[in-house]
C-alpha cells in the first residue's frame, strides 16, 4: 500500500501497490482485507500473509464480543 495525502488528523488516503485501487481514507482492516481477498494482482504469498492477519483480527473481535456478552450477566452461572 502506498500512503497518500493526509485527509484529516491521522487519516491518509491509500493506493494498492498491485492493482492501484484508491481509498480516500485507507483503514488498515479494509486494506488488509483487500490484499487477502479482493486484489487479483496481489502475489499469493502476500495474500496469504494478509489472510492470516484478517483471520487473527476476526478471532480477536469474536473473543471480545463473547466477553461483552458474558459481562451483560454478571451473576450468570456457567
Amino acid at each position: 500500500m502506498i500512503q497518500g495525502n493526509m485527509q484529516s488528523r491521522g487519516h491518509y488516503s491509500a493506493t494498492c501497490s498491485y492493482c492501484r485501487q484508491y481509498w480516500r481514507q485507507g483503514r488498515s482492516q479494509v486494506l488488509s482485507a483487500h490484499l487477502a481477498n479482493h486484489c487479483k494482482k496481489c502475489p499469493d504469498d502476500v495474500s496469504l500473509y494478509f489472510a492470516k492477519i484478517v483471520r487473527k483480527n476476526l478471532a480477536k473481535e469474536e473473543e471480545e464480543s463473547a466477553d461483552e456478552d458474558e459481562s451483560d450477566y454478571p451473576n450468570k452461572r456457567v
